[in-house]
Protein backbone atom coordinates (compact mmCIF):
# COMPACT_ATOMS: atom_id res chain seq x y z
CA UNK A 1 0.00 0.00 0.00
CA UNK A 2 2.82 2.25 0.53
CA UNK A 3 4.82 3.95 -2.95
CA UNK A 4 7.69 2.08 -3.02
CA UNK A 5 9.72 4.92 -4.62
CA UNK A 6 8.86 7.03 -2.17
CA UNK A 7 6.61 10.08 -4.66
CA UNK A 8 3.86 10.90 -2.32
CA UNK A 9 3.94 14.42 -1.39
CA UNK A 10 3.45 16.45 1.43
CA UNK A 11 -0.28 16.47 3.31
CA UNK A 12 -0.90 19.88 2.95
CA UNK A 13 -0.70 21.41 -0.76
CA UNK A 14 -0.53 24.75 -1.27
CA UNK A 15 -2.26 26.03 -4.05
CA UNK A 16 -0.92 29.29 -5.70
CA UNK A 17 -2.57 32.57 -7.27
CA UNK A 18 -2.34 30.56 -10.56
CA UNK A 19 -5.60 28.43 -8.63
CA UNK A 20 -7.44 31.55 -9.27
CA UNK A 21 -6.84 32.27 -12.41
CA UNK A 22 -7.45 28.71 -13.55
CA UNK A 23 -11.27 28.87 -11.84
CA UNK A 24 -11.99 32.27 -14.10
CA UNK A 25 -10.97 30.36 -16.92
CA UNK A 26 -13.05 26.83 -15.75
CA UNK A 27 -16.24 27.10 -18.15
CA UNK A 28 -13.97 26.44 -21.79
CA UNK A 29 -16.75 25.42 -23.96
CA UNK A 30 -17.66 22.04 -22.64
CA UNK A 31 -19.81 20.53 -25.64
CA UNK A 32 -16.32 21.42 -27.88
CA UNK A 33 -13.94 19.99 -25.50
CA UNK A 34 -15.91 16.60 -24.92
CA UNK A 35 -16.34 16.46 -28.71
CA UNK A 36 -12.77 16.74 -29.14
CA UNK A 37 -12.43 13.50 -26.92
CA UNK A 38 -14.52 11.84 -28.73
CA UNK A 39 -12.76 12.46 -31.93
CA UNK A 40 -9.97 11.68 -30.36
CA UNK A 41 -10.93 7.92 -29.63
CA UNK A 42 -12.80 7.63 -32.86
CA UNK A 43 -9.52 8.38 -34.66
CA UNK A 44 -7.74 5.46 -32.99
CA UNK A 45 -9.57 2.76 -31.91
CA UNK A 46 -7.75 0.61 -34.32
CA UNK A 47 -4.93 -2.05 -33.11
CA UNK A 48 -4.31 -4.85 -30.94
CA UNK A 49 -1.86 -5.50 -28.88
CA UNK A 50 -0.32 -7.57 -31.97
CA UNK A 51 -0.04 -5.19 -34.29
CA UNK A 52 0.51 -2.02 -31.65
CA UNK A 53 4.40 -3.44 -31.29
CA UNK A 54 4.56 -2.93 -34.92
CA UNK A 55 3.74 0.74 -34.72
CA UNK A 56 6.14 2.81 -32.27
CA UNK A 57 3.89 5.63 -30.20
CA UNK A 58 5.33 8.24 -27.38
CA UNK A 59 2.93 9.62 -24.42
CA UNK A 60 4.06 12.41 -22.66
CA UNK A 61 3.71 11.59 -18.57
CA UNK A 62 3.17 14.44 -16.22
CA UNK A 63 3.65 13.08 -13.11
CA UNK A 64 3.36 15.00 -10.43
CA UNK A 65 6.65 14.22 -8.58
CA UNK A 66 9.96 15.10 -7.92
CA UNK A 67 12.08 13.00 -9.08
CA UNK A 68 13.15 12.37 -12.77
CA UNK A 69 12.05 9.63 -14.48
CA UNK A 70 13.76 8.85 -17.83
CA UNK A 71 11.90 6.97 -20.28
CA UNK A 72 15.15 5.70 -22.09
CA UNK A 73 15.85 3.53 -18.64
CA UNK A 74 16.73 -0.17 -19.04
CA UNK A 75 13.70 -1.41 -18.31
CA UNK A 76 11.59 0.97 -20.08
CA UNK A 77 13.86 0.06 -23.28
CA UNK A 78 12.73 -3.61 -22.53
CA UNK A 79 9.16 -2.61 -22.17
CA UNK A 80 9.23 -0.59 -25.70
CA UNK A 81 10.53 -3.65 -27.12
CA UNK A 82 7.47 -5.84 -26.23
CA UNK A 83 4.68 -2.87 -26.23
CA UNK A 84 6.02 -0.47 -28.88
CA UNK A 85 5.12 1.92 -26.36
CA UNK A 86 7.95 5.02 -25.41
CA UNK A 87 7.04 7.22 -22.46
CA UNK A 88 8.26 11.42 -22.30
CA UNK A 89 7.92 11.83 -18.16
CA UNK A 90 7.52 15.69 -17.40
CA UNK A 91 8.33 15.63 -13.72
CA UNK A 92 7.01 18.71 -11.03
CA UNK A 93 10.52 19.98 -10.54
CA UNK A 94 8.48 21.20 -7.08
CA UNK A 95 5.69 23.10 -8.88
CA UNK A 96 3.18 20.65 -9.07
CA UNK A 97 0.56 23.12 -8.49
CA UNK A 98 2.00 25.50 -10.57
CA UNK A 99 2.46 23.01 -13.75
CA UNK A 100 -0.99 21.76 -12.99
CA UNK A 101 -2.66 24.72 -12.63
CA UNK A 102 -1.15 26.46 -16.15
CA UNK A 103 -2.04 23.05 -18.47
CA UNK A 104 -5.48 23.57 -16.94
CA UNK A 105 -5.73 27.54 -17.59
CA UNK A 106 -3.94 26.83 -21.19
CA UNK A 107 -4.96 23.76 -22.41
CA UNK A 108 -2.13 22.39 -23.39
CA UNK A 109 -1.91 19.05 -21.67
CA UNK A 110 0.38 16.23 -21.65
CA UNK A 111 -0.86 13.19 -22.98
CA UNK A 112 -1.42 11.83 -19.77
CA UNK A 113 -1.20 13.46 -16.15
CA UNK A 114 -0.84 12.31 -12.78
CA UNK A 115 -1.94 14.28 -10.17
CA UNK A 116 -2.84 14.89 -6.06
CA UNK A 117 -6.14 14.43 -5.55
CA UNK A 118 -6.84 17.79 -4.00
CA UNK A 119 -9.31 20.72 -4.66
CA UNK A 120 -7.31 21.08 -8.56
CA UNK A 121 -8.08 17.59 -9.43
CA UNK A 122 -11.72 18.71 -8.90
CA UNK A 123 -11.25 21.29 -11.37
CA UNK A 124 -9.88 19.23 -13.85
CA UNK A 125 -12.76 16.71 -13.62
CA UNK A 126 -15.16 19.62 -14.23
CA UNK A 127 -13.26 21.10 -17.24
CA UNK A 128 -14.16 18.95 -20.01
CA UNK A 129 -11.02 18.39 -21.31
CA UNK A 130 -10.33 14.83 -20.20
CA UNK A 131 -10.90 11.28 -21.79
CA UNK A 132 -14.24 9.08 -20.93
CA UNK A 133 -12.11 5.77 -19.60
CA UNK A 134 -14.61 3.42 -19.48
CA UNK A 135 -15.66 2.34 -22.35
CA UNK A 136 -11.52 1.97 -23.78
CA UNK A 137 -10.93 0.15 -20.29
CA UNK A 138 -14.27 -2.11 -21.33
CA UNK A 139 -12.77 -2.61 -24.59
CA UNK A 140 -9.19 -2.60 -24.49
CA UNK A 141 -8.19 -3.20 -21.12
CA UNK A 142 -10.94 -5.74 -19.84
CA UNK A 143 -8.55 -7.45 -17.05
CA UNK A 144 -7.69 -3.89 -15.51
CA UNK A 145 -11.57 -2.86 -15.66
CA UNK A 146 -12.18 -6.03 -14.04
CA UNK A 147 -9.45 -6.34 -10.96
CA UNK A 148 -10.52 -2.39 -10.21
CA UNK A 149 -14.28 -2.92 -9.90
CA UNK A 150 -13.96 -6.43 -7.67
CA UNK A 151 -15.80 -5.55 -4.56
CA UNK A 152 -12.20 -6.52 -3.00
CA UNK A 153 -10.25 -4.11 -4.12
CA UNK A 154 -13.47 -1.23 -3.53
CA UNK A 155 -15.42 -1.07 -6.43
CA UNK A 156 -13.14 1.50 -7.97
CA UNK A 157 -14.58 1.54 -11.19
CA UNK A 158 -18.03 1.92 -9.80
CA UNK A 159 -16.66 4.84 -6.75
CA UNK A 160 -14.76 6.70 -9.62
CA UNK A 161 -17.45 7.00 -12.15
CA UNK A 162 -19.41 10.35 -11.74
CA UNK A 163 -23.41 10.99 -12.25
CA UNK A 164 -22.97 11.13 -15.58
CA UNK A 165 -22.12 7.24 -16.06
CA UNK A 166 -18.04 8.77 -16.93
CA UNK A 167 -14.94 7.84 -15.88
CA UNK A 168 -12.46 10.09 -15.85
CA UNK A 169 -9.43 8.99 -13.46
CA UNK A 170 -7.70 6.00 -12.16
CA UNK A 171 -4.97 5.85 -8.92
CA UNK A 172 -1.99 4.41 -8.01
CA UNK A 173 -0.07 3.27 -5.48
CA UNK A 174 -2.60 0.37 -4.33
CA UNK A 175 -1.91 -2.96 -4.33
CA UNK A 176 -4.88 -5.05 -5.75
CA UNK A 177 -6.28 -8.76 -5.67
CA UNK A 178 -8.00 -10.60 -8.65
CA UNK A 179 -10.44 -12.57 -8.63
CA UNK A 180 -10.20 -15.77 -6.13
CA UNK A 181 -6.97 -14.19 -4.64
CA UNK A 182 -6.35 -13.45 -0.54
CA UNK A 183 -4.96 -10.34 0.06
CA UNK A 184 -1.45 -10.38 1.07
CA UNK A 185 -1.87 -9.18 4.81
CA UNK A 186 -5.25 -9.33 7.45
CA UNK A 187 -4.89 -6.06 8.72
CA UNK A 188 -7.82 -6.14 10.80
CA UNK A 189 -6.47 -9.44 12.62
CA UNK A 190 -5.40 -9.14 16.50
CA UNK A 191 -2.45 -10.59 15.93
CA UNK A 192 -0.96 -8.67 13.19
CA UNK A 193 2.97 -8.26 12.13
CA UNK A 194 3.14 -5.15 10.96
CA UNK A 195 6.64 -5.46 8.84
CA UNK A 196 7.00 -1.95 7.13
CA UNK A 197 7.13 0.98 8.82
CA UNK A 198 3.66 2.10 9.79
CA UNK A 199 1.66 4.34 7.06
CA UNK A 200 0.88 6.47 9.56
CA UNK A 201 1.63 9.92 12.05
CA UNK A 202 2.74 8.96 15.18
CA UNK A 203 6.21 9.16 17.53
CA UNK A 204 9.47 8.35 16.26
CA UNK A 205 12.82 8.12 17.95
CA UNK A 206 16.43 7.11 17.17
CA UNK A 207 17.57 3.01 17.95
CA UNK A 208 19.83 2.84 19.49
CA UNK A 209 19.74 5.53 21.21
CA UNK A 210 16.50 5.32 22.69
CA UNK A 211 18.16 2.12 24.07
CA UNK A 212 21.11 4.18 26.01
CA UNK A 213 19.26 7.42 27.20
CA UNK A 214 16.18 5.73 27.95
CA UNK A 215 15.94 1.97 28.00
CA UNK A 216 12.86 1.17 27.22
CA UNK A 217 9.55 2.19 24.70
CA UNK A 218 8.18 5.44 25.07
CA UNK A 219 4.41 4.72 25.35
CA UNK A 220 3.39 8.34 26.89
CA UNK A 221 4.37 11.96 26.57
CA UNK A 222 5.14 11.93 30.16
CA UNK A 223 7.56 9.30 29.20
CA UNK A 224 8.57 11.05 26.30
CA UNK A 225 9.20 14.15 28.33
CA UNK A 226 11.70 11.94 30.28
CA UNK A 227 13.06 10.76 27.19
CA UNK A 228 14.15 14.13 25.67
CA UNK A 229 15.30 15.29 28.95
CA UNK A 230 17.99 12.26 29.29
CA UNK A 231 19.29 13.06 25.72
CA UNK A 232 19.60 16.52 26.08
CA UNK A 233 21.74 15.87 29.04
CA UNK A 234 23.91 13.61 27.08
CA UNK A 235 23.93 15.82 24.51
CA UNK A 236 23.96 19.30 25.74
CA UNK A 237 25.19 21.17 21.98
CA UNK A 238 23.82 22.65 20.11
CA UNK A 239 23.84 20.45 17.02
CA UNK A 240 21.67 17.68 18.52
CA UNK A 241 18.06 18.28 18.85
CA UNK A 242 15.87 15.86 21.15
CA UNK A 243 12.96 16.46 18.86
CA UNK A 244 12.56 18.53 15.66
CA UNK A 245 9.46 19.33 13.06
CA UNK A 246 9.18 21.72 10.78
CA UNK A 247 6.86 24.40 9.75
CA UNK A 248 4.70 22.53 7.41
CA UNK A 249 4.17 19.73 9.80
CA UNK A 250 0.86 20.99 11.78
CA UNK A 251 -1.69 18.54 10.22
CA UNK A 252 0.76 15.25 10.82
CA UNK A 253 0.65 16.43 14.37
CA UNK A 254 -2.80 16.98 14.50
CA UNK A 255 -3.24 13.21 13.56
CA UNK A 256 -0.77 11.94 15.90
CA UNK A 257 -2.12 13.58 18.87
CA UNK A 258 -5.10 12.49 18.25
CA UNK A 259 -4.83 9.02 17.64
CA UNK A 260 -2.78 8.80 20.82
CA UNK A 261 -5.99 10.11 22.27
CA UNK A 262 -8.09 7.07 20.66
CA UNK A 263 -9.49 8.89 17.57
CA UNK A 264 -10.46 7.32 14.27
CA UNK A 265 -8.10 10.26 12.06
CA UNK A 266 -9.19 10.99 8.21
CA UNK A 267 -8.57 13.22 5.58
CA UNK A 268 -10.54 14.84 3.52
CA UNK A 269 -9.70 13.62 -0.13
CA UNK A 270 -6.36 12.42 -0.13
CA UNK A 271 -4.92 15.45 1.11
CA UNK A 272 -6.78 18.10 2.74
CA UNK A 273 -8.31 19.24 6.51
CA UNK A 274 -8.22 16.48 8.99
CA UNK A 275 -11.38 15.24 10.57
CA UNK A 276 -11.80 13.02 13.25
CA UNK A 277 -14.03 10.59 15.09
CA UNK A 278 -14.39 8.84 18.38
CA UNK A 279 -17.84 7.09 18.28
CA UNK A 280 -17.91 6.65 14.12
CA UNK A 281 -21.04 8.91 14.00
CA UNK A 282 -19.77 12.48 14.48
CA UNK A 283 -16.99 13.70 12.41
CA UNK A 284 -15.15 17.00 13.24
CA UNK A 285 -12.04 19.23 12.19
CA UNK A 286 -9.20 17.81 14.02
CA UNK A 287 -8.11 21.04 15.40
CA UNK A 288 -11.13 21.50 17.55
CA UNK A 289 -10.87 18.15 19.42
CA UNK A 290 -10.29 19.29 22.91
CA UNK A 291 -7.60 16.51 23.30
CA UNK A 292 -5.59 18.97 20.75
CA UNK A 293 -5.22 21.82 23.08
CA UNK A 294 -3.09 19.26 25.71
CA UNK A 295 -0.88 17.75 23.20
CA UNK A 296 0.19 21.31 22.05
CA UNK A 297 1.12 21.91 25.87
CA UNK A 298 3.42 19.42 25.68
CA UNK A 299 5.03 20.35 22.79
CA UNK A 300 5.05 24.07 23.88
CA UNK A 301 6.60 22.72 27.26
CA UNK A 302 9.42 21.05 24.92
CA UNK A 303 9.89 24.34 23.53
CA UNK A 304 10.59 26.34 26.26
CA UNK A 305 12.48 23.76 28.01
CA UNK A 306 15.33 23.80 25.24
CA UNK A 307 14.29 20.36 24.71
CA UNK A 308 12.52 21.18 21.06
CA UNK A 309 14.99 22.46 18.24
CA UNK A 310 14.68 25.98 18.22
CA UNK A 311 14.09 26.40 14.89
CA UNK A 312 12.01 23.71 14.48
CA UNK A 313 8.78 25.53 14.01
CA UNK A 314 9.78 27.48 11.44
CA UNK A 315 12.00 25.76 9.44
CA UNK A 316 11.53 24.53 6.36
CA UNK A 317 10.82 20.20 5.00
CA UNK A 318 14.54 20.71 3.24
CA UNK A 319 16.23 21.85 6.42
CA UNK A 320 14.32 19.53 8.81
CA UNK A 321 15.07 16.61 6.52
CA UNK A 322 19.02 17.51 6.20
CA UNK A 323 19.11 17.88 9.87
CA UNK A 324 17.27 13.95 10.50
CA UNK A 325 19.54 12.57 7.92
CA UNK A 326 22.73 13.45 10.26
CA UNK A 327 21.48 11.13 12.81
CA UNK A 328 21.40 13.95 15.46
CA UNK A 329 17.81 14.43 15.95
CA UNK A 330 16.34 11.65 18.45
CA UNK A 331 12.69 12.15 17.11
CA UNK A 332 9.92 13.71 15.57
CA UNK A 333 6.33 13.78 15.96
CA UNK A 334 4.45 13.39 12.64
CA UNK A 335 4.42 12.03 9.01
CA UNK A 336 6.40 8.61 7.83
CA UNK A 337 7.31 10.21 5.02
CA UNK A 338 11.01 12.32 6.02
CA UNK A 339 11.61 8.85 8.13
CA UNK A 340 12.03 6.17 5.36
CA UNK A 341 14.58 9.12 3.65
CA UNK A 342 16.55 9.43 6.68
CA UNK A 343 16.91 5.91 7.36
CA UNK A 344 17.78 5.31 3.76
CA UNK A 345 20.23 7.78 4.03
CA UNK A 346 21.42 6.46 7.16
CA UNK A 347 23.56 3.25 6.03
CA UNK A 348 25.11 5.25 3.77
CA UNK A 349 27.95 6.84 6.40
CA UNK A 350 29.81 4.88 8.98
CA UNK A 351 28.15 6.70 11.82
CA UNK A 352 25.13 5.94 11.47
CA UNK A 353 25.13 3.20 9.46
CA UNK A 354 23.47 1.57 12.53
CA UNK A 355 20.76 4.32 13.21
CA UNK A 356 17.53 3.80 12.52
CA UNK A 357 14.16 5.66 13.58
CA UNK A 358 11.54 3.22 14.84
CA UNK A 359 7.46 4.04 15.84
CA UNK A 360 6.37 4.18 19.07
CA UNK A 361 2.91 3.49 20.29
CA UNK A 362 1.90 6.61 22.57
CA UNK A 363 -1.38 6.49 24.14
CA UNK A 364 -2.93 9.38 26.52
CA UNK A 365 -3.75 8.07 30.08
CA UNK A 366 -6.87 5.77 30.08
CA UNK A 367 -6.94 4.98 26.48
CA UNK A 368 -6.42 1.30 25.53
CA UNK A 369 -5.85 1.58 21.83
CA UNK A 370 -4.29 4.13 18.86
CA UNK A 371 -6.16 3.64 15.62
CA UNK A 372 -3.93 3.48 12.96
CA UNK A 373 -5.52 3.82 9.68
CA UNK A 374 -8.65 3.26 7.99
CA UNK A 375 -7.38 1.06 4.69
CA UNK A 376 -10.55 1.62 2.87
CA UNK A 377 -7.46 2.91 0.18
CA UNK A 378 -8.71 3.99 -2.95
CA UNK A 379 -5.46 4.81 -4.32
CA UNK A 380 -3.19 7.68 -4.08
CA UNK A 381 -2.49 10.09 -6.94
CA UNK A 382 -4.86 10.75 -9.77
CA UNK A 383 -4.41 9.47 -13.21
CA UNK A 384 -6.02 10.88 -15.82
CA UNK A 385 -5.69 11.19 -20.14
CA UNK A 386 -7.00 14.86 -21.76
CA UNK A 387 -7.85 14.95 -24.56
CA UNK A 388 -4.48 15.63 -26.40
CA UNK A 389 -3.15 11.85 -26.07
CA UNK A 390 -2.24 10.77 -29.40
CA UNK A 391 -4.22 7.23 -28.61
CA UNK A 392 -6.49 6.65 -25.78
CA UNK A 393 -7.38 3.02 -26.86
CA UNK A 394 -3.47 2.20 -27.63
CA UNK A 395 -2.62 3.28 -24.19
CA UNK A 396 -5.48 1.50 -22.58
CA UNK A 397 -4.12 -1.60 -24.88
CA UNK A 398 -0.72 -0.80 -22.94
CA UNK A 399 -2.57 -0.42 -19.22
CA UNK A 400 -4.26 -4.38 -20.43
CA UNK A 401 -0.45 -5.37 -21.44
CA UNK A 402 0.83 -4.00 -17.80
CA UNK A 403 -1.18 -6.01 -15.93
CA UNK A 404 -0.22 -9.63 -18.08
CA UNK A 405 2.30 -11.67 -16.25
CA UNK A 406 4.39 -10.56 -18.62
CA UNK A 407 3.66 -6.82 -18.12
CA UNK A 408 3.89 -7.35 -13.77
CA UNK A 409 7.22 -9.27 -13.70
CA UNK A 410 9.19 -6.76 -16.12
CA UNK A 411 7.91 -3.49 -14.58
CA UNK A 412 7.79 -4.65 -11.12
CA UNK A 413 10.84 -7.05 -11.44
CA UNK A 414 12.97 -6.19 -14.08
CA UNK A 415 15.70 -7.65 -15.89
CA UNK A 416 16.41 -11.24 -15.41
CA UNK A 417 19.92 -11.71 -14.48
CA UNK A 418 20.11 -7.93 -13.79
CA UNK A 419 17.57 -7.43 -11.05
CA UNK A 420 16.18 -10.96 -10.02
CA UNK A 421 17.27 -14.75 -10.85
CA UNK A 422 15.15 -17.88 -10.98
CA UNK A 423 15.55 -20.37 -7.81
CA UNK A 424 13.25 -23.15 -8.05
CA UNK A 425 10.97 -22.14 -10.06
CA UNK A 426 10.77 -18.43 -8.45
CA UNK A 427 11.88 -15.35 -8.76
CA UNK A 428 14.58 -13.99 -6.38
CA UNK A 429 17.37 -11.69 -5.99
CA UNK A 430 20.99 -12.65 -4.94
CA UNK A 431 23.25 -10.85 -2.16
CA UNK A 432 25.13 -9.41 -5.01
CA UNK A 433 22.25 -7.77 -6.58
CA UNK A 434 20.70 -6.92 -3.28
CA UNK A 435 24.04 -4.81 -2.59
CA UNK A 436 23.73 -3.05 -6.23
CA UNK A 437 20.38 -1.93 -5.42
CA UNK A 438 21.61 -0.87 -2.24
CA UNK A 439 24.54 0.91 -2.96
CA UNK A 440 22.69 3.98 -5.04
CA UNK A 441 19.79 5.73 -4.08
CA UNK A 442 18.50 6.15 -7.49
CA UNK A 443 18.70 2.18 -8.60
CA UNK A 444 15.27 2.44 -9.02
CA UNK A 445 14.72 5.70 -10.75
CA UNK A 446 17.52 4.70 -13.03
CA UNK A 447 16.54 1.63 -14.35
CA UNK A 448 13.04 2.30 -14.57
CA UNK A 449 12.59 -0.78 -12.12
CA UNK A 450 8.46 0.35 -10.67
CA UNK A 451 7.56 3.18 -12.67
CA UNK A 452 4.15 1.71 -13.34
CA UNK A 453 3.51 1.48 -9.82
CA UNK A 454 3.57 4.94 -9.83
CA UNK A 455 0.86 5.70 -12.98
CA UNK A 456 -1.81 2.94 -12.19
CA UNK A 457 -2.88 0.42 -8.97
CA UNK A 458 -0.68 -2.33 -9.26
CA UNK A 459 -1.98 -5.77 -8.61
CA UNK A 460 -0.26 -7.97 -5.88
CA UNK A 461 0.61 -10.98 -7.25
CA UNK A 462 1.11 -13.00 -10.91
CA UNK A 463 -1.25 -15.52 -12.08
CA UNK A 464 1.38 -18.49 -10.10
CA UNK A 465 0.87 -16.73 -6.97
CA UNK A 466 4.11 -15.23 -6.86
CA UNK A 467 4.50 -11.34 -5.69
CA UNK A 468 4.42 -8.99 -8.37
CA UNK A 469 7.23 -6.49 -7.60
CA UNK A 470 10.78 -6.94 -6.54
CA UNK A 471 10.37 -5.61 -2.80
CA UNK A 472 8.89 -9.27 -1.62
CA UNK A 473 11.56 -11.09 -2.77
CA UNK A 474 12.17 -14.54 -0.51
CA UNK A 475 15.51 -13.22 -0.09
CA UNK A 476 14.21 -10.36 2.23
CA UNK A 477 12.98 -12.75 4.49
CA UNK A 478 15.90 -14.50 4.69
CA UNK A 479 18.41 -14.33 7.34
CA UNK A 480 20.49 -12.44 4.87
CA UNK A 481 18.07 -10.39 3.34
CA UNK A 482 17.17 -8.59 6.55
CA UNK A 483 18.56 -5.00 7.37
CA UNK A 484 20.62 -5.83 10.10
CA UNK A 485 19.20 -2.65 12.12
CA UNK A 486 15.89 -4.40 11.94
CA UNK A 487 17.13 -7.34 13.32
CA UNK A 488 19.18 -6.02 16.05
CA UNK A 489 15.29 -3.75 16.96
CA UNK A 490 13.72 -7.27 16.53
CA UNK A 491 15.44 -8.81 18.99
CA UNK A 492 15.72 -6.27 21.65
CA UNK A 493 13.21 -4.43 23.58
CA UNK A 494 12.10 -2.13 21.15
CA UNK A 495 10.44 -4.32 18.57
CA UNK A 496 7.73 -2.45 17.50
CA UNK A 497 6.16 -5.15 15.07
CA UNK A 498 3.62 -6.36 17.44
CA UNK A 499 2.58 -3.10 18.48
CA UNK A 500 -0.01 -2.55 16.04
CA UNK A 501 -2.28 -5.65 15.58
CA UNK A 502 -6.24 -4.13 15.87
CA UNK A 503 -5.35 -0.36 14.83
CA UNK A 504 -6.49 -0.54 11.44
CA UNK A 505 -10.46 -0.62 10.14
CA UNK A 506 -12.10 -0.08 6.70
CA UNK A 507 -15.02 1.82 5.97
CA UNK A 508 -15.23 3.13 2.60
CA UNK A 509 -18.16 5.56 3.45
CA UNK A 510 -15.47 7.73 4.96
CA UNK A 511 -12.84 8.37 2.38
CA UNK A 512 -12.74 10.42 -0.97
CA UNK A 513 -15.11 12.86 -0.13
CA UNK A 514 -15.14 16.22 -2.14
CA UNK A 515 -16.61 19.23 -3.32
CA UNK A 516 -15.90 22.10 -5.77
CA UNK A 517 -12.99 23.81 -5.29
CA UNK A 518 -15.41 27.25 -5.25
CA UNK A 519 -17.89 26.37 -2.80
CA UNK A 520 -18.62 27.45 -0.23
CA UNK A 521 -17.30 24.45 2.13
CA UNK A 522 -14.31 24.36 0.44
CA UNK A 523 -12.87 28.17 1.18
CA UNK A 524 -13.90 27.59 4.44
CA UNK A 525 -11.90 24.41 5.11
CA UNK A 526 -8.76 26.95 3.28
CA UNK A 527 -9.34 29.48 5.49
CA UNK A 528 -9.72 27.37 8.63
CA UNK A 529 -6.37 25.12 7.42
CA UNK A 530 -4.23 28.65 6.91
CA UNK A 531 -5.23 29.61 10.59
CA UNK A 532 -4.02 26.42 11.97
CA UNK A 533 -0.94 26.01 10.02
CA UNK A 534 -0.48 29.81 11.74
CA UNK A 535 -1.80 28.47 15.17
CA UNK A 536 0.63 25.05 15.39
CA UNK A 537 3.83 27.21 15.20
CA UNK A 538 2.67 30.02 17.72
CA UNK A 539 1.23 27.71 20.04
CA UNK A 540 4.72 25.83 20.05
CA UNK A 541 6.77 28.66 20.19
CA UNK A 542 4.63 30.76 22.95
CA UNK A 543 6.00 31.57 26.40
CA UNK A 544 3.50 30.20 28.32
CA UNK A 545 0.83 28.00 29.43
CA UNK A 546 -1.80 30.55 29.38
CA UNK A 547 -0.34 31.71 25.40
CA UNK A 548 -0.93 28.44 24.13
CA UNK A 549 -5.04 28.58 25.43
CA UNK A 550 -5.47 32.14 24.41
CA UNK A 551 -4.14 31.10 20.59
CA UNK A 552 -5.79 27.74 20.55
CA UNK A 553 -9.28 29.05 22.07
CA UNK A 554 -8.95 32.17 19.57
CA UNK A 555 -8.22 30.17 16.35
CA UNK A 556 -11.17 28.07 17.56
CA UNK A 557 -13.36 30.78 17.10
CA UNK A 558 -11.39 32.15 13.96
CA UNK A 559 -12.72 28.76 12.54
CA UNK A 560 -16.09 29.26 13.28
CA UNK A 561 -15.89 32.30 12.19
CA UNK A 562 -14.64 31.60 8.85
CA UNK A 563 -17.64 28.80 8.34
CA UNK A 564 -15.35 25.51 9.24
CA UNK A 565 -19.06 24.10 10.61
CA UNK A 566 -20.04 24.01 6.47
CA UNK A 567 -17.54 21.87 6.11
CA UNK A 568 -18.48 19.43 8.95
CA UNK A 569 -21.53 19.63 7.59
CA UNK A 570 -20.66 18.75 4.18
CA UNK A 571 -18.51 15.76 5.73
CA UNK A 572 -21.24 13.89 8.13
CA UNK A 573 -24.23 14.78 5.75
CA UNK A 574 -21.67 12.67 2.86
CA UNK A 575 -20.59 10.09 5.45
CA UNK A 576 -24.15 9.74 6.56
CA UNK A 577 -25.83 9.75 2.54
CA UNK A 578 -23.36 6.73 1.53
CA UNK A 579 -24.40 4.86 4.72
CA UNK A 580 -28.64 5.21 4.01
CA UNK A 581 -28.10 3.30 0.69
Amino acid sequence: MKNRIKNLLAVFLVLTVLVTLVSSCGSKGTDTTNQSSTNTQEQKTGGTAETDVQNPITFTVFTASDDPLKGDAPILQEVAKKTGVTFDFQDAAGQTSEKLSIMLASNDYTDVVMMPRDNLFYQYLESGDLVDLKPLLQEHAPNVYQTFNLPENGSLIDRFTDKNGKLYYLTNDLEVIRSGEKPAEDLEAQDYVEQVLPWHRMLFTLYPEIQDVYGKKINSMDNLYEALKSYKQKYPDKDHYPISMSSTMGGDMLWAGLAMNGYKVLSYGIYGGVYATKDGQKYQYAFKEPEILDFFKYLNRFYREGLMDQEGPIQTDEQFQQKLNTGKVFSMIGSFLPIYDANANFVTADETKSNILIPQKLLAPDVKNQWQFNYAYTGNNAMVVTNKCKDPARFTRFLNWLYSDEGLVLSGWGIEGEEYVIKDGKRDVTPEINAKIQADPDYYLKRGLGIFYNIVNWPVYTSDGQRSTLEYAPFYTSEDGKDPRDVAVTNSPFNWHNDWGGTFWKDYDEVDIYSDAQSPEAQALAQAQALVNDAVCKMILAGSTQTVEQIYKETVSQMETVGISKWEKLINDEIASRRSK
